[in-house]
C-alpha cells in the first residue's frame, strides 16, 4: 500500500473515531432537537422545489409557511406513500432540483409494502451514502482496522 493511502485511510479512521466518540457523549435530547429542526428544513426545502410535493400540499390545504413547529409538522402535513407518489406523478415532478440526466444509479424496490417503487442517486448522493455506510461499519465492527466482507442483500427484496 503506498504512503498516500496509508494517510488517507489514518485520516478516515480518526473522523471516524471523533464522531463515533462525539456521539456516544451527545445529549439524546439536543440530537432528538436537531434532527426535529434538519425535518422542518427538509420539509421546507421541498415544499418550494419539488412540484408534486407542493400540489399534494396545496390539495391538503397545507400552507408551508404556517408549519413552523414539529407539532405542526406532525399535525398537518400529509403522510406520503409510493402509491400516491409513483402512480400520479412524472418521475421529474418528484426530483428536489435535479434533472434526470443527473442520476448516476436508479434501483427499483418492492420495498416493505411489496407496492413497486424506485429510487435513483446521483454521484453526489452516492459519495455521501458511500461515506454513511463506512461510517457506521468502523464505529459497529471496526471495518477499517480488519478485512471485511459486506454482502448487500437489500436488492433481494422483501
Amino acid at each position: 500500500m503506498r504512503a498516500r493511502e496509508r494517510i488517507g485511510r489514518a485520516l478516515w479512521r480518526w473522523a471516524h473515531k471523533r464522531a463515533a466518540d462525539a456521539l456516544r457523549r451527545a445529549d439524546p435530547r439536543r440530537l432528538l432537537a436537531l434532527g426535529e429542526r434538519r425535518a422542518l428544513a427538509v420539509f421546507h426545502r421541498a415544499a418550494r422545489r419539488v412540484p408534486a410535493y407542493r400540489r399534494l400540499l396545496d390539495e391538503h390545504g397545507v400552507d408551508p409557511a404556517s408549519v413552523r413547529t414539529i407539532e405542526d409538522f406532525k399535525a398537518r402535513v400529509p403522510i406520503t406513500d409510493k402509491r400516491s407518489v409513483f402512480s400520479e406523478h412524472e418521475l421529474s415532478e418528484v426530483c428536489l432540483d435535479v434533472e434526470l440526466d443527473d442520476f448516476s444509479l436508479f434501483y427499483s424496490s418492492s420495498g416493505h409494502s411489496g407496492t413497486f417503487s424506485f429510487g435513483g442517486e446521483t454521484r453526489r448522493q452516492l459519495r455521501r451514502a458511500e461515506r454513511i455506510v463506512e461510517f457506521f461499519l468502523e464505529a459497529t465492527f471496526g471495518a477499517l482496522s480488519r478485512k471485511t466482507l459486506v454482502i448487500n442483500c437489500l436488492s433481494s427484496g422483501g
